[in-house]
């Protein structure tokens, strides 16, 4: 029974990512609206990765009083997603390889873009964390979440990001 209640206790342990952010605005900007835009060239934005990691961007944007433009043509910002690989792997705590993740979201003055002229980046956060290939989809719910308070904001800190896999909350320590 003991042991049974170890095994339940360490399946509902948190995940805790430590991340690396650092944001630059150009200046304060209040939230506008929006598109979400690839900010590469090899990704597809029809892939289901794609679309799964627009759509959670989109919701911490709108959750952070932007709006969602109706079309790319009416957005005053575009919002552009890049995430992916960076580095070789690293042996981390006799566990494995990681590898390090980066996500990277930049606004840009669509205004600009739509009249010829250089974009203009509005401002722009980067996080980075190390993590197994196979939890691409969980280090990027967490490094968004280490981004999220950083949008249009200057700033760089090290965090601890917890994940509570109960409830999918995040939390953040050593801020």
């Amino acid at each position: 029974m003991a042991s049974l209640l170890v095994l339940l206790v360490a399946s509902c342990a948190p995940d805790v990512y430590r991340a690396r952010v650092e944001a630059s605005a150009a200046a304060p900007l209040d939230p506008t609206e929006f598109s979400i835009v690839r900010g590469q060239e090899d990704i597809d934005p029809g892939s289901l990765d794609f679309r799964r990691y627009s759509a959670a961007l989109a919701e911490e944007l709108l959750r952070r009083g932007f709006a969602q433009a109706k079309s790319v043509e009416a957005s005053h910002i575009f919002v552009y997603l890049r995430f992916g690989l960076v580095g070789e792997e690293v042996p981390h705590q006799g566990a494995g390889l990681e590898h390090l993740f980066v996500l990277e979201v930049e606004a840009v003055d669509a205004f600009s873009l739509r009249a010829g002229r250089a974009p203009a980046s509005l401002w722009k956060v980067t996080a980075t964390a190390h993590g197994h290939l196979d939890h691409r989809h969980k280090v990027f719910k967490v490094l968004l979440a280490a981004c999220a308070p950083f949008f249009g904001q200057n700033g760089e800190r090290d965090v601890r990001v917890h994940r509570n896999p109960v409830t999918g909350a995040f939390g953040f320590f050593g801020q």
